[in-house]
């Protein structure tokens, strides 16, 4: 993996920040599933699990089954590196 975390989870959350001022659903979805994947990436599986339940509700919200599916396969992930 190559990048740097921080500054990707910083621009992500800017993005969020922007998102949910317009409320863009779709976009806050993804852009928590995003910020998810770096907390994953960072070992903060805490804070990564609150960005997903984060997408899921926005996806929920407007019936995105693919980002739900989505988050709920990332979450899968966290629940299968604490087993």
């Amino acid at each position: 993996m190559q990048g740097n975390l921080r500054m990707a989870e910083e621009n992500f959350i800017q993005s969020t920040s922007l998102l949910e001022r317009t409320g863009d659903a779709e976009g806050i979805a993804l852009s928590n599933i995003n910020l998810g994947l770096v907390k994953i990436d960072r070992g903060e599986l805490g804070a990564a699990g609150t960005y997903l339940a984060k997408a899921i509700q926005s996806a929920g919200q407007i019936g995105h089954r693919y980002y739900l599916a989505l988050a709920k396969m990332y979450i899968g992930r966290i629940q299968y590196r604490n087993w």
